[in-house]
């Protein structure tokens, strides 16, 4: 049935004391995601509500994506809208800090990001010739800053470009494990129903424009990962390509972003065989279960990877789901409005606050977005 695949974003505040620097933010476990066809059927009978004076759409309150990444970076996005408002109400933050104009919120200069996956990300991350290349992590200022320094990538013709989950038996182009090439670019996945990004696209997305995404950025500035971790199948340039160095290879190549470090872990986050004949694996997110956690909510929460919603049909929208983070983006808009002692702004927006309005409302963002997917 293949093997459960785990992620997990850690943050390490190079002010504290080991083991005390180091703090999981978030975790997330899954392999699955709506099929294409039952994404478009949810989509097109999809109504729009109106809840406490802004409009929700009920294809919000599925998960399109839960694979182990997205349900990570899913559950750090929860954290740091807690920050935010805690900021907002408090003035207090653990993760972030004002900029020197107080306008705005930016991740702690102590503190960095770091991205763990079980298995090199679905995509291009994942298929292809292997690389030549084998980057060793060693002590010391000099080599650490080298592989943030990917001035010029390794490049493969036959390695693979952007993708999209899923399987096309009438194609018979080869493509990654999982997913089919997208002919017309990146480009033509986004926001449409059923189609949703491999994990390597994803990635780079974050790497090149920041994991916070297109809402997050109108309270913080591009918040970035420092080292992505991979277990099982990695390669060092191919990861390294897919990832991040894919975007330098293109015409709109974003020079000011950073590039993480690519490193391997020799531990094995995997169930044995004897687990797999047992049934643990599904319990372990082989199955269409699929579970997510953030710092400070408790116990993991899960939901049906096939459906988007809970499990069996039956029970409260996935902490996963978009319209959980539309509240908690609505919470922080009302913490400013009352009177907050923090410089924070109200996003302006013309017309309805909807969760696509407020996305396109942050145009730097966006127009970034668009320029880098249009490219590759």
């Amino acid at each position: 049935r293949g093997t459960a695949v785990v992620a997990g974003i850690v943050a390490r505040d190079a002010t504290l004391p080991a083991p005390h620097d180091l703090v999981v933010l978030s975790l997330g476990v899954g392999t699955k995601f709506i099929p294409p066809g039952v994404a478009t059927a949810i989509a097109l009978q999809s109504q729009s509500d109106v809840m406490d004076g802004v409009a929700i759409n009920a294809w919000d309150a599925h998960v399109h994506d839960s694979h182990a990444e997205v349900l990570a970076r899913r559950g750090l996005l929860r954290t740091l809208y807690r920050e935010i408002d805690s900021y907002a109400r408090n003035c207090s933050s653990t993760l972030l800090e004002p900029r020197s104009d107080n306008a705005r919120l930016m991740l702690k200069l102590s503190v960095t990001l770091h991205l763990y996956v079980s298995t090199a990300p679905c995509g291009a991350a994942s298929a292809g010739p292997k690389g030549c290349g084998v980057q060793e992590w060693m002590n010391g200022a000099g080599i650490a800053a080298a592989q943030h320094c990917h001035s010029s990538p390794v490049f493969d013709p036959r390695w693979f470009g952007a993708c999209q989950k899923g399987t096309n038996d009438d194609d018979n182009r080869e493509a990654p494990p999982g997913c089919v090439v997208l002919t017309k670019g990146a480009s033509s996945a986004l926001s449409v129903p059923g189609r949703a990004l491999s994990c390597s696209d994803k990635i780079l997305r974050w790497n090149a424009l920041g994991i916070q995404g297109a809402l997050l950025s109108h309270f913080v500035d591009p918040v970035r990962l420092t080292s992505v971790v991979i277990g099982r199948k990695y390669d060092y340039d191919r990861c390294r390509f897919a990832t991040c160095c894919r975007a330098l290879t293109t015409q709109n190549a974003h020079s000011a972003f950073t590039h993480p470090a690519m490193l391997r872990s020799g531990v094995k986050l995997e169930c044995n065989a004897a687990d797999a004949a047992s049934g643990l694996r599904q319990l372990a997110g082989d199955g269409d279960e699929s579970i997510s956690w953030a710092l400070g909510e408790g116990g993991a929460s899960s939901h049906d990877g096939r459906t988007g919603t809970a499990i069996g049909g039956v029970g409260t929208t996935s902490l996963c789901s978009r319209v959980v983070l539309w509240h908690q983006f609505l919470g922080v808009v009302d913490a400013i409005r009352a009177g907050s002692p923090a410089a924070l702004s109200v996003p302006e927006v013309d017309g309805a606050w909807t969760y696509p309005s407020l996305k396109r409302a942050s145009k730097g963002y966006m127009r970034a977005r668009d320029a880098l997917f249009s490219s590759l």
